[in-house]
């Protein structure tokens, strides 16, 4: 969030920057179980005691219950999402945003402000 509020305040300060759009993520994919399991080392290593799902099923079962459960039916369109990758040189460019925190220490920031 820290990115996306100093996002906001050069695209106000910075001429060049009016009437654009800007993408503000990671170039990177990861995957929903992947930051499940960051989450949880982090919150760990921060003497947080809380549990996050991280099984993850085979698909051929994600199928076969969705035709009995409404809760895995709304989630299948995840099985089959294709690697997305993000161009985000328009914001490093004209914003001057670098993109240095890791993961996993804004996985838990964001996670600390809803507990």
């Amino acid at each position: 969030m820290k990115d996306v509020a100093l996002a906001h305040i050069r695209a106000l300060e910075i001429e060049e920057a009016a009437n654009h759009r800007f993408i503000l993520s990671t170039e990177q994919n990861t995957q929903y179980v992947e930051l499940a399991r960051s989450l949880e080392q982090a919150l760990a290593s921060n003497g947080y005691d809380y549990s996050i799902r991280t099984l993850s099923l085979p698909r051929w079962m994600v199928r076969f219950g969705a035709v009995f459960s409404s809760e895995l039916e709304n989630i299948l369109f995840l099985i089959d999402e294709p690697a997305r990758t993000y161009n985000n040189q328009k914001s490093r460019q004209i914003l001057g945003i670098g993109y240095e925190r890791d993961l996993k220490s804004i996985m838990l920031a964001a996670a600390e402000s809803l507990i």
